[in-house]
């Protein structure tokens, strides 16, 4: 309710509000170039449980942030907030994804939720705020360059030309 109510206000002061988008799939819901900055504060999997022996929330921002780039403008911006501890350090581990996806290494600046009097951080399946527990918080931002927008496009082409290659070949078995 607390959620609906907020997006509501949000609604009457003009802003658009998106329910349900898959944070690793904003290319699939936006057209190139849309943002200037996208933001993604405190990700979570909802899993501890890794995938192919890799942390599933270092998957997550790996395909959030591929996906976000495809939607940024060319000089845009990703912020993704966390808890600032030795152990989410280690599970999001930015430099080397940044390493991993050919983008500069993100910059760090401190978040302080109580600079922002409106901020309320909830989590998705629980009334009570994941983060209470933590005082120290920061902000990693994460510029995508002329070689990583081109490398994404080109593999967001060579995706989609492969289904389309997939879905003419099915479509020649039926005639």
């Amino acid at each position: 309710e607390y959620t609906e109510f907020k997006a509501k206000v949000l609604k009457q002061a003009g802003i658009k509000v998106f329910h349900g988008l898959d944070a690793t799939e904003l290319h699939k819901n936006f057209y190139s170039n849309a943002f200037d900055t996208i933001i993604f504060q405190f990700p979570h999997s909802g899993s501890r449980e890794g995938i192919n022996e890799i942390n599933a929330n270092y998957v997550l921002v790996k395909k959030f942030i591929t996906s976000a780039s495809y939607i940024l403008k060319t000089a845009g911006a990703i912020l993704i907030t966390i808890v600032d501890s030795d152990f989410y350090n280690n599970i999001f581990r930015f430099d080397e994804l940044a390493e991993e996806l050919g983008i500069s290494h993100p910059v760090k600046y401190t978040f302080d939720p109580n600079d922002y009097p409106e901020y309320e951080h909830t989590m998705t399946h629980q009334e009570e705020s994941g983060i209470d527990d933590y005082s120290k918080f920061a902000t990693y931002e994460f510029r995508i360059g002329i070689r990583a927008v081109y490398l994404t496009t080109l593999l967001m082409f060579l995706d989609w030309h492969m289904s389309q290659t997939i879905f003419l070949q099915n479509t020649k078995k039926n005639c």
